[in-house]
């Protein structure tokens, strides 16, 4: 779902996005599409929110925009400051951002001068930071020192990797958080955790609902093996791929054109969806065959329906009290502002943040570049199974800097290989002068050539050749 976030502010920082087709956030009078005001239930440190890569942005003039990436996106152009990191530093970048608003001379300080003279602050800060240990902790020593509790319209808003992100969070899909993120007795295993539990026998089955670990999760050749290692695997798709063919169970996932339920945004906002088409055949809503899996396992959770299941959410999640399923029209309801919103779960004093997250691994100095990732708009299975968007597939692209193109002897067009520990893709060269001086930049998720093949939990360096240089 494609939205545009309005908010109210003296300055918007963006920082960590991978904006694949964006062009800017809404300038308007609304603040509380940007942040709670004063006073309101802060949002959990690991909030939620809709797809990055959708992320749109209006760029008026009534508020400065400063940027903070590690790859050059549609936003630039309009920013008053912005500054480059290399990939899988964001975490760093940020505490040297709140280093230079003390006064001390960092990489960051070229922000400082507008963040400084802003006074409401909105930081927009994208999903995969929080894949960087310490990351959560930083963002909020980094509102601390802008005071961002102090200013109406001013805050932390998270853009999450997936649709509903924040929904299915609040909603108690979480490793370590039961619904109304409320606290649970035994934690469970990260998403990138799950391969190794597997392999070591702690887990033996998985269900895998709307999601394709070999096209879509770093470390594809990883997540193979452990799928295959399982001992039972159901898989719910919209359509055949890798991952279903070693499932045990496919059962048909609803397209969004065929869901009945809500669905909530970055700011909290739950907005009710419907079904604008029907499901083919005897395919059954999700919501019931879950029920009934559910119920085979010996639990039955007495949902079967769009309006129990609401019924149940709202039971379980204390928040959710006063949403009312009829109020819940065109723009929807966004529940800190209902007197529910007083149960939100609050940090105590000098609690630790449980985070999740990647310790920095040290890079081996072999390599030619250090690799960096995005998704792009159009790489997906709908654009490829679709004859009217097909021609929207993406190939893969190898972005490099003009220095960088020069000492490897590459030009604009040149098939390559890029390699990393003898596993390689295949991708054509794109010069781009905005690209940081030894770094590159490949597309996660495309038919061939995924970059995720590539990648592991860190960033990784890679070796690149020209295809015409390699012995037949």
């Amino acid at each position: 779902m494609m939205r545009s976030l309005s908010v109210r502010a003296g300055l918007v920082l963006v920082c960590g996005l991978l904006l694949a087709a964006c062009s800017s956030v809404r300038g308007q009078t609304n603040a509380t599409e940007a942040a709670a005001p004063a006073g309101a239930p802060p949002p959990p440190n690991v909030v939620p929110a809709a797809d990055a890569s959708l992320f749109t942005v209006d760029r008026p003039d009534q508020f400065p925009l400063a940027v903070a990436t590690e790859r050059p996106t549609a936003l630039d152009g309009g920013a008053e400051a912005i500054a480059r990191y290399a990939p899988g530093e964001a975490r760093h970048f940020v505490g040297e951002l709140t280093k230079a608003l003390g006064g001390a001379e960092t990489v960051a300080t070229p922000l400082v001068e507008s963040l400084a003279g802003a006074g409401r602050v909105v930081v927009v800060w994208g999903e995969r930071i929080l894949g960087e240990l310490g990351a959560a902790t930083t963002l909020l020593e980094l509102a601390q020192t802008l005071k961002l509790a102090k200013a109406e319209g001013a805050g932390l808003l998270e853009i999450p990797e997936t649709a509903n992100a924040r929904g299915l969070r609040e909603a108690g899909c979480l490793r370590d958080a039961g619904p109304g993120l409320s606290e649970v007795a035994v934690s469970g295993e990260a998403t990138e955790e799950i391969p190794t539990a597997l392999a070591f026998g702690k887990l033996s089955a998985l269900v895998l609902f709307g999601v394709d670990p070999l096209r879509d999760f770093p470390g594809t050749r990883i997540w193979e093996e452990a799928i295959t290692t399982a001992d039972f695997v159901v898989c719910f798709s919209m359509h055949e791929n890798a991952t279903t063919a070693k499932a045990d169970v496919v059962f048909p996932l609803e397209t969004h054109a065929e869901k009945d339920g809500t669905v909530t945004h970055p700011d909290g906002r739950l907005q009710r969806v419907r079904p604008s088409a029907g499901r083919p055949g005897e395919v059954l809503p999700n919501i019931q065959v879950l029920a009934a899996l559910s119920a085979a396992l010996g639990h039955d959770t007495g949902i079967d329906s769009q309006p129990s299941a609401f019924a149940a959410l709202k039971a379980a999640v204390p928040f959710y009290a006063d949403v009312d399923d009829a109020e819940l029209g065109g723009r929807g309801l966004r529940w800190q502002e209902t007197p529910a919103a007083a149960s939100a779960p609050r940090p105590q004093q000098g609690e630790t943040i449980r985070e999740a997250g990647i310790v920095g691994i040290p890079l081996s100095s072999g390599g030619d570049l250090l690799l960096g990732t995005y998704r792009d708009l159009w790489a997906g299975p709908i654009t490829e199974l679709n004859p009217p968007l097909r021609f929207l597939t993406p190939r893969q692209r190898l972005e490099v800097s003009p220095a960088d193109a020069e000492r490897l002897g590459l030009a604009s067009g040149d098939p390559v290989r890029v390699a990393r520990n003898g596993i390689g893709i295949e991708g054509v060269v794109q010069i781009k002068e905005r690209v940081a001086e030894g770094v590159c930049f490949l597309a996660e998720g495309v038919a061939e050539g995924n970059a995720n093949e590539l990648l592991q939990a860190g960033p990784v360096r890679v070796e690149i050749t020209k295809l015409s240089e390699i012995p037949a």
